[in-house]
């Protein structure tokens, strides 16, 4: 299932939903919304296929280096054998060739390590990312349902949670608003993941540089350091 279909199908909902007079609040089936949100929930384990092909991007990676620094050993042993023999000769070809041979087992090792790390980080935040994202949209649907306290993911006070009123328009009016801060915030993260993704799998391929890479990784890090007040807030951070 695609994730940004059903949102985009889920917005749709609430943009159709049928006005209330006099007022910019509108009417939602609330079932019809809930099995949306639920349909959604089920599909954001789908979205774990990405962090796989990740993986086989680096396993291909690292079958390149491997390949790489086969060509380098044969190269080495190639010159090695058409240097000139002699005492002298002999021991700086040696020297050389084992130098070179050290560097491309070196080097290969370094990929396959970086490959490993960056692979694993990559990995862990996706599943942060996405542990959070399920738990709004269950407190989000628990809310609605009247089954939950309407808290954040720390156990405070959701400020986005919509407060009762036994108006049902007014009602009405919360929760519509409170869905669409949640729908807000959960487009803004899965562009976010999606675009981090994108940046991995170019590293990978070695279409962007690594210093480029690494400045737009730490700007994510540094924004993800601030202090969240809501669902809401962690998510479209």
């Amino acid at each position: 299932m695609d994730v940004h279909k059903k949102l985009d199908e889920i917005v749709g909902t609430v943009q159709g939903a049928r006005s209330m007079p006099m007022s910019a609040s509108c009417v939602v089936n609330r079932a019809e919304l809930l099995a949306l949100l639920g349909e959604l929930r089920d599909a954001l384990p789908g979205s774990l296929a990405q962090a796989q092909e990740l993986i086989g991007d680096r396993d291909q990676m690292v079958e390149q280096a491997r390949a790489e620094a086969e060509r380098i050993i044969g190269q080495a042993h190639a010159e090695r054998g058409a240097l000139v023999s002699g005492t002298e000769v002999a021991q700086r070809s040696q020297a050389e060739a084992d130098r070179i041979l050290a560097e491309a087992r070196q080097e290969a090792e370094e990929i396959r390590a970086e490959a490993d790390d960056y692979v694993d980080s990559k990995l862990a935040n996706f599943e942060v990312v996405l542990t959070k994202t399920i738990g709004s949209v269950d407190r989000g649907r628990e809310k609605l349902l009247g089954r939950g306290p309407g808290l954040d993911e720390r156990g405070h006070g959701d400020q986005d949670a919509p407060e009762y009123s036994a108006d049902p328009a007014t009602l009405i009016g919360r929760a519509d608003a409170y869905v669409d801060t949640k729908l807000g915030a959960f487009e803004a993260v899965l562009s976010k993941t999606l675009e981090a993704v994108g940046r991995g799998r170019q590293k990978l391929h070695g279409r962007i540089a690594s210093d480029e890479l690494g400045a737009h990784m730490a700007a994510q890090d540094a924004a993800g350091g601030r202090t969240h007040t809501s669902d809401a807030d962690y998510l479209a951070g």
